[in-house]
């Protein structure tokens, strides 16, 4: 009895997941970023420093836009553009150099509220010098891994 009930919630909350209209993320593209800039204040505030983005350019920003994307999201069938979205991304070279133009990022909604979007992971595309080097590497390895003995190719 109790695993034929334990199957009917699985069963129903299945069915229910399959019939969402939202998600709880989507990927976006970076169109602006505004970098971690600014000082603290004596008093423990934060004030928000320079951004030259295309949509501040050159003016002070707020100290919540700091290590924040404007991204471009396809929501349903239309493109939509989110402003100041948090970064919790933190990996070594991001806070340094900061996002750029059309990286790849993934965008959470906390409690699945669209009102509320974070970045939380991103992929930058390789540029053509680093496709290269590493598609020279892989041939490399592949042709001196079939000189070893006992290899009977693939």
């Amino acid at each position: 009895m109790a695993k034929n009930h334990f199957r009917e919630q699985l069963q129903n909350q299945g069915a229910e997941r399959a019939t969402e209209q939202r998600s709880l993320g989507n990927i976006g593209k970076v169109v602006n970023y505004h970098p971690n800039t600014g000082k603290k204040n004596a008093d423990g505030s934060f004030e928000g420093g320079i951004c030259n983005c295309d949509r501040h350019q050159g003016k002070k920003i707020e100290d919540y836009e700091m290590h924040s994307v404007d991204v471009d999201v396809l929501m349903g069938n239309k493109m939509q553009r989110l402003y100041s979205v948090p970064c919790f991304v933190y990996n070594q070279g991001v806070i340094d150099k900061g996002f750029v133009k059309n990286d790849r990022v993934w965008i959470q909604y906390i409690n699945g509220d669209v009102n509320l979007p974070v970045a939380t992971a991103y992929y930058r595309e390789p540029d053509q010098l680093e496709l290269f080097w590493n598609n020279l590497k892989y041939r490399v390895a592949g042709f001196f891994d079939e000189l070893l003995p006992g290899k009977t190719g693939v």
